[in-house]
């Protein structure tokens, strides 16, 4: 219907140009392009203001709430936006959004205290996944991170990564020294630059982050230095998505919601 429509004001619209004499596209056809552009554009606005509007209630556990859409919906898997609150950092809570057929679905989540985080934005062994691939890119750097990277590490360690045969048993043994290594830019100063990055195409959370970074509110800079971390760790996520992919630091299963 929203098609049908949207394409009747653009015939509309192309028949007043051209009954237009003086011109291609008559005033008439740029007011109806603007009436199209609007309908396009807030069609998903008022679409969200019209459906019903339901919150997680304080105290529910998430996968209770994510059980209950998927009753209510009568879907498999609830593939919701979650994301940072604006005082993530401060507050350490995070919001749910989800859109159904009829209802829009929102919460407000911690974490349980009584389950502590089971995944810090350090490396752990056998996280960096598809190793051979990644110490190529390192021995041979074509790009700015990689090149960064190297630079910060050991000199015995760019040694042992400049002869690395491929050999499964060469491969268990680089493990443990690049995690070290790797932790140690994660928990140092940030390693954004804009050139160094510049190829990188940045998540939006990461972009998030990113932005806090820069301008950090006043509750944010009590946290700045665990602010960098993470945001290290996705910075190294996005740039090597095939071997550094970031762990989920959300446990959906130890989170409960409180007042949105």
């Amino acid at each position: 219907m929203k098609t049908n429509c949207i394409f009747l004001v653009l015939l509309g619209c192309l028949l007043a140009g051209c009954g237009s004499p003086d011109k291609d596209y008559g005033d008439f056809t740029l007011l109806m392009w603007g009436v199209t552009s609007y309908a396009v554009t807030g069609y998903d606005t008022v679409k969200s203001g019209l459906m019903k509007h339901s919150y997680a209630a304080p105290g529910t556990a998430y996968p209770d709430f994510e059980a209950a859409i998927k009753k209510t919906e009568k879907i498999s898997s609830v593939p919701a936006e979650f994301r940072p609150s604006p005082n993530c950092f401060a507050d350490h809570s995070f919001l749910f959004k989800y859109e159904g057929r009829e209802t829009v679905y929102y919460g407000r989540f911690v974490q349980e205290k009584t389950n502590p985080s089971e995944s810090a934005p350090t490396f752990s062994a056998g996280e960096i996944t598809n190793l051979p691939s990644f110490l190529a890119r390192l021995k041979n750097p074509s790009d700015l991170v990689s090149s960064f990277l190297l630079s910060r590490f050991s000199e015995s360690n760019r040694m042992a990564i400049a002869g690395f045969p491929q050999s499964r048993g060469d491969e268990k043994s680089l493990d443990p020294l690049l995690m070290k290594e790797l932790n140690a830019i994660v928990l140092g100063p940030s390693i954004y630059e804009e050139d160094r990055f510049r190829g990188v195409t940045l998540r939006l959370a990461t972009r998030q982050v990113l932005k806090v970074n820069l301008n950090p509110p006043p509750a944010v800079r009590r946290n700045i230095q665990q602010l960098r971390i993470v945001l290290n760790r996705m910075l190294l996520a996005d740039a090597y998505p095939s071997n550094l992919p970031i762990k989920p630091w959300i446990p959906m299963r130890h989170y409960v919601a409180i007042k949105y």
